[in-house]
């Protein structure tokens, strides 16, 4: 009888035995599952001697000299337009994102000795002033442009307006430039003998728009440096369009920015929010689309509203705001520009007047503000 229990124990310890077992195997084959592959949401992009290179981290670029911001190799100024982003890159040429695509087209004859100025769209083109800053720059080239054109078709750069065209001396320098109220407003400064001279003109755009420089004579009305600064002052941010204000109503009355922002079709507008003159205010970029609308600031933190092309809108059109990856000190981001999915801002780095090393990021919008 006992050998009877025995046996009936020992035949119960082999089935639990066989089914621990199984459990077990399953456990195993459960944690051999691989976790899901982490999606990369940016990229960081650094201006070489050649071009522009990628690298995984703003770390890991080279040391660069620093030199006076008019000399060294930085973004300068940002344009979208027809879902393109455009960068206007000193002493280079022209950066164009379009969608996942960057080209980076440079003309070493017409940039390399020159101060990238203005950024302007004319015809519905990207139009690059350029000058010399006499301060840093006492080179002497055959290249007088003053405006230069880039056509997407070629890929070719050609200048638009040149010193003679406008009667200047050799001596003269166009240090700013503008499109404004169907004229073309730009300032002269002359730096000969020791001494700076300043003058102040304006030059009609016939009807289609384009400049007129078949006249014999020096067709421009010259200012006053009163009248020139007052067509080119700031506005008051509080007369900004709605969707702009709307866009940043989180930010304090208090906190001073001045705030460039471009339309659609390329045309750009500065306001300025500043409750004290004793503040410097920090210099923000905005674009105002037809679909959206969006803002950066030096630190990184970007606003948005609306809805990227084909895409949904997002929070029934409120703003939304999102920080892009933390510079370094001593870093800050510039410009940027949007096409298709991808956010395209420049950085660099600064110390009082002059920066070291630059460069730009691309954001994957896809996988930030739609997920």
């Amino acid at each position: 009888m006992k050998t009877k229990y025995l046996y009936a124990a020992f035949l119960f310890f082999l089935i639990l035995s066989f089914f621990g077992c199984k459990k077990q195997n399953e456990i195993i084959e459960i944690t051999d599952i691989k976790s899901p592959e982490i999606i990369k949401t940016h990229k960081w992009y650094y201006f070489s001697q050649s071009g522009f290179s990628q690298v995984d981290n703003i770390k890991s670029i080279p040391r660069v000299l620093e030199k006076p911001w008019t000399e060294s190799v930085r973004i300068s100024k940002a344009l979208t337009f027809n879902d393109t982003a455009y960068f206007a890159v000193n002493r280079k040429g022209l950066l164009i994102c379009q969608n996942d695509e960057i080209i980076f087209n440079q003309d070493e004859n017409l940039f390399s000795d020159n101060t990238m100025g203005t950024f302007l769209v004319y015809n519905e083109l990207p139009i690059l002033h350029v000058y010399k800053n006499s301060l840093f720059n006492n080179t002497k080239t055959q290249n007088n442009s003053v405006l230069i054109q880039y056509n997407p078709e070629t890929d070719l750069f050609y200048p638009l307006l040149q010193k003679k065209d406008l009667s200047l001396e050799n001596t003269e320098e166009v240090v700013s430039a503008s499109f404004i109220d169907n004229s073309f407003v730009f300032s002269t400064k002359n730096s000969s003998f020791n001494s700076s001279e300043f003058k102040y003109y304006s030059l009609p755009l016939e009807e289609e728009g384009y400049l007129n420089l078949s006249a014999t004579d020096f067709p421009a009305l010259e200012f006053s440096a009163s009248d020139f600064r007052q067509t080119l002052e700031p506005k008051i941010f509080s007369k900004a369009p709605n969707r702009i204000t709307k866009l940043l109503k989180v930010i304090p009355e208090n906190f001073a920015f001045m705030l460039h922002l471009q339309t659609e079709g390329g045309s750009v507008t500065e306001y300025l929010q500043q409750k004290s003159t004793n503040i410097d205010p920090q210099e923000a970029y905005a674009y105002l689309g037809d679909t959206y609308t969006a803002a950066l600031f030096p630190d990184g933190t970007f606003y948005f509203a609306g809805a990227l092309e084909k895409k949904h809108i997002l929070k029934n059109g409120e703003p939304i705001s999102m920080r892009l990856p933390k510079l370094p000190k001593g870093y800050k981001y510039t410009s940027f520009g949007i096409s298709g999915t991808k956010l395209y801002c420049g950085f660099e780095e600064y110390n009082f007047y002059k920066t070291g090393i630059s460069g730009f990021l691309e954001v994957n919008l896809e996988e930030t503000l739609y997920k």
